[in-house]
């Protein structure tokens, strides 16, 4: 068993920190020592040039060994960005916000009807609420979402000219867009190499011990410091339809996983 001890700095409530925190050794290289296989002497050389102790570099390569099956494993496997039904970036950034704590398979059944009689930003920015919330009123919170995805659309419209702005910044500077919904928006339309953490991608982050926060902002630093960057924007298409048919939030299917072995809820169930 690892002993839990790393190197100074202040503990996160939600976390333990994680090996790169407060170490002279730059951030961006530790997915690269991690996939070395370093003797007991060569740690011990980096343990006095970078004060890094061996337990840590245990932990590491144990992440590192993780990271390479799970890409290894999604390599092989059909990718699906997203499972919501869209014909452009209005189409998908409304229904990923329609989306939030709701299946996608219900916003699906209902974005037909909306995107037939609102067409564009602009459509939606004019739209009456009580309309909206009529052709909504099936997924959860409707009321909220209604004059969210109304605000926005007039944001949108007035700030951008109607096009959806592209960089992340921007996006999460409208009200009601969050870095999970940025994130996702920009992956899927224009390849942004950015991490979306949802429930799903959180719970089975957690389940392979690649991260102990439950904060979304924590989760996604703590992959973007651990997977190559190349597959930021497949991590969570790969976690999400795995999360959703396989690990799922409520009676997993442990016994037909493929990836049980990397899971710390499994070995200690």
């Amino acid at each position: 068993m690892l002993k839990k001890k790393y190197l100074s700095g202040k503990r996160d409530s939600n976390s333990r920190p994680r090996p790169w925190q407060g170490c002279a050794l730059p951030a961006e290289l530790f997915p690269h020592i991690i996939s070395l296989s370093l003797c007991k002497k060569k740690v011990r050389y980096l343990n006095l040039l970078f004060k890094i102790n061996i337990n840590e570099f245990v932990f590491m390569e144990d992440i590192s060994r993780k990271v390479k099956v799970l890409i290894d494993f999604f390599k092989t496997k059909q990718l699906v960005p997203t499972e919501l039904d869209y014909k452009n970036e209005y189409q998908l950034l409304t229904a990923v916000v329609l989306s939030a704590q709701c299946l996608d398979k219900r916003v699906n059944k209902i974005t037909p009807k909306l995107f037939e009689k609102y067409k564009s930003f602009e459509e939606l920015s004019n739209a009456r609420k009580e309309d909206v919330y009529e052709i909504i009123k099936s997924i959860s919170y409707p009321e909220v979402k209604t004059e969210r995805i109304i605000n926005i659309s007039k944001i949108i419209v007035e700030k951008y000219q109607g096009k959806m702005p592209q960089k992340i910044n921007d996006l999460t500077s409208i009200g009601g867009i969050g870095r999970k919904t940025a994130n996702l928006v920009l992956a899927v339309l224009y390849d942004y190499p950015g991490i979306a953490v949802d429930t799903h991608v959180a719970r089975v982050s957690y389940r392979f011990g690649l991260t102990e926060s439950k904060n979304a902002d924590k989760i996604e630093k703590d992959l973007s410091q651990i997977f190559p960057q190349e597959y930021w924007n497949k991590i969570n298409p790969w976690f999400v339809i795995f999360g959703r048919y396989t690990c799922k939030a409520i009676k997993p299917i442990c016994n037909e996983c493929k990836l049980k072995d990397l899971c710390i809820i499994n070995k200690t169930s």
